[in-house]
């Protein structure tokens, strides 16, 4: 297996020294206003769904290999960006994988899932 040009046992050694910084830091990223609400109505999801949402372009590459990789257990995987932090309005649709959808609200995540 080979991401951003790097073999294996290179991705395990980048992750080792990573994974003690993560570990580390206890700071809880805030996230849209009232997307914890918004997570607390969500009605139940049809078996056989995975929805992955992320805020970049890697989230997306990660959703789209997960699709691959369930698509023989019959799992269907649907990648949707936020627009948090105003980062990707502008450049998501340059990404090498596109997500299902792209939300910009709360209201809009809503409106989608629900």
């Amino acid at each position: 297996m080979e991401s951003y040009g790097l073999k294996e046992e290179q991705l395990d050694e980048a992750g080792s020294l990573w994974t003690p910084e993560q570990i580390k830091n206890k700071t809880i990223p805030a996230m849209f206003e009232g997307m914890a609400e918004l997570f607390h109505k969500l009605k139940p999801i049809k078996n056989g769904t995975f929805i992955y949402i992320g805020d970049h372009s890697e989230d997306i590459v990660f959703g789209k290999n997960a699709q691959l990789a369930l698509k023989e257990e019959n799992i269907n995987v649907i990648c949707i960006t936020v627009h948090y932090l105003n980062l990707n309005v502008n450049t998501y649709k340059k990404w090498s994988k596109q997500p299902d959808y792209f939300v910009q609200t709360v209201s809009e995540l809503d409106n989608l899932l629900n």
